[in-house]
């Protein structure tokens, strides 16, 4: 995947983030004692992930511009679902993809492929069709149309939109799953949950850059 450095349009505003409070009035629940039995390794790995999902939220939101919202939104789709390359499209007016920022290529690779992805092959499965797609052999699926030359091999792969106001903005997409194995169901609803709450931090962010203009 090539990369870009792209010239967004500006546009967020604050965001806020809620934590749990005692309401007045309200009786504190007690806190159970841990047990000091070793968890299940599955709730451990659970666990560890909602933490990993949590953290990536708050990373997300706490960008004001939309440069540096959709930078972190593919380092934090990379880190949380542990895999060798992230990327993000924008879709412009024409339907195609108008940006692509991408992490995990050095840059000189990048440079050789030349032009950026318009949203061909499997980028345009989720163009056309944005609903997220998982992948185990993103080679063998018919839509796939290859890689340029100089193009590392990838894979396993996953990919959600971002839907803004009910338009959907662009799409994440993700390559390669560390370990080799595929990307699992658990990886669709974090990744999903992940490109929601960067819906809203993308929506934020349009704003903000848009009074900073005014």
């Amino acid at each position: 995947m090539p990369s870009t450095s792209p010239e967004l349009s500006p546009t967020s505003s604050p965001h806020t983030v809620t934590l749990p409070v005692t309401l007045p009035g309200a009786e504190p629940r007690p806190i159970a004692a841990r047990s000091a039995r070793a968890e299940p390794l599955g709730d451990v790995n659970l666990g560890r992930r909602l933490r990993g999902l949590v953290t990536a939220n708050l990373v997300v939101t706490a960008n004001l511009t939309l440069r540096e919202v959709l930078a972190q939104i593919v380092e934090s789709a990379r880190d949380l679902l542990d895999c060798d390359y992230a990327a993000l499209g924008v879709i412009g007016d024409d339907g195609r993809l108008a940006q692509f920022l991408h992490l995990g290529m050095d840059e000189d690779a990048a440079a050789g492929l030349g032009d950026l992805p318009r949203g061909d092959g499997i980028l345009g499965v989720l163009v056309d069709d944005p609903r997220p797609l998982r992948l185990h052999d993103l080679g063998a699926h018919p839509a796939s149309s290859g890689f340029p030359a100089g193009h590392p091999p990838m894979r396993s792969f996953i990919g959600a939109p971002i839907r803004v106001r009910d338009l959907v903005f662009g799409n994440i997409y993700l390559t390669d799953k560390r370990g080799g194995g595929p990307f699992t169901a658990d990886d669709e609803e974090l990744l999903v949950a992940l490109a929601a709450n960067a819906a809203l931090a993308v929506d934020h962010a349009r704003l903000h850059d848009e009074l900073v203009r005014t």
